[in-house]
C-alpha cells in the first residue's frame, strides 16, 4: 500500500513556516504539520510541499476559514485536494473564549 502524503497548516501570526513544522510518519500516513503566518504563507508552503512531492492532501485549520481554503485551493488547482478542519455549532462559544486568550 502506497503512504498518503499530507499536509496541515494551522495560522498562528508568529509562526516561521521554515522553522515551526513536524512531521508525523506512521505505516500509512505522512502528516507534515506547518505553522503559517499568513494566507500568502499557506498558498506558498501548500505549493511547495505539492511541488517537492511532499503533500498530495491539505488541510487547513478551521482559523484560516473558507476564503483562505478558496485561495489554497484555486492555487494548487488539481495537484492536491484542499480541506479544512471545521468546528460543530455547539463547540462556538468555547473557542471563542480560547480565541480570546490569543489576544
Amino acid at each position: 500500500m502506497e503512504k498518503i502524503k499530507a499536509l496541515y497548516m494551522f495560522l498562528d501570526e508568529s509562526a516561521d513556516s521554515t522553522k515551526h513544522r513536524a512531521t508525523v510518519d506512521t505505516p500509512s500516513v505522512t502528516l507534515t504539520v506547518v505553522g503559517v503566518s499568513s494566507p500568502e504563507v499557506a498558498i506558498q508552503t501548500a505549493k511547495q510541499l505539492i511541488q517537492e512531492g511532499k503533500a498530495e492532501l491539505v488541510e487547513l485549520c478551521g482559523a484560516c476559514g473558507y476564503r483562505v481554503a478558496k485561495a489554497v485551493y484555486e492555487a494548487v488547482g488539481d495537484q492536491a485536494p484542499v480541506g479544512m478542519t471545521v468546528h460543530q455549532f455547539d463547540n462556538a462559544p468555547k473557542i471563542c473564549e480560547l480565541i480570546k486568550k490569543w489576544g
